[in-house]
């Protein structure tokens, strides 16, 4: 019995999708520990809510793709209800993509990915400056931070409780980056009224 070419790459893609983990694909972080860590949250939250949640991090997108073409093109490969957060570390682009787009009522995307750390748990970390952080730490720790929260929110909206999710260590990292930005803005505002006052000394 002969098989063709493309029945043979439909089993392929059939069989990588069935035993593909929650990192769908990783160019940048390769690290174990974190990829348990996903797998573990997302096998959980896929077995109490139906929905799939994967990760997608590139090193740069294909030429002439925007990560909301490419998105697309990964959805495809995927078991639907799914959620599909994209990062590509060169482009410097991050989204998250969900089907059907009900789903986006199980999760506040905008706030997700909110540059400020008042609010956002991924670009907060991938715009920190650090000397000791590589590339693959920094987006190792925004990958579980963001990971951790869209699953969170799915599993609220769905009523149901993630056991695998470590108490509040992510909340501790917000708590932190929060603390540091509002420490930021009051020391500013701290020089500038400092700066107008001896403005107006020198003037009298």
């Amino acid at each position: 019995m002969k098989i063709t070419r493309g029945l043979a790459a439909l089993i392929l893609l059939y069989s990588s999708i069935l035993y593909a983990g929650f990192i769908h694909r990783d160019e940048v972080i390769f690290i174990d520990s974190v990829t348990q860590e996903v797998d573990k949250i997302g096998k959980e939250l896929q077995e109490k809510t139906g929905i799939g949640l994967y990760v997608v991090v590139l090193k740069e997108l294909p030429e002439k793709m925007s990560i909301v073409d490419y998105e697309k093109v990964v959805m495809q490969e995927l078991p639907q209800p799914a959620v599909v957060l994209m990062l590509s570390e060169l482009d410097k682009q991050i989204d998250i993509l969900a089907r059907p787009v009900e789903l986006y009522e199980t999760f506040d995307k905008k706030q997700i990915l909110s540059p400020f750390p008042s609010s956002g748990t991924i670009l907060p970390i991938l715009t920190m400056k650090s000397k000791k952080a590589t590339t693959s730490e920094k987006f190792a720790a925004a990958v579980q931070n963001g990971y951790t929260d869209i699953a969170e929110q799915i599993a609220d909206a769905k009523n149901v409780t993630l056991e695998s999710i470590p108490g509040n260590s992510n909340k501790e990292v917000f708590n932190v980056l929060r603390i540091l930005f509002y420490g930021f803005i009051l020391y500013a505002l701290f020089l500038f009224i400092r700066g107008q006052y001896a403005k107006r000394k020198r003037q009298q």
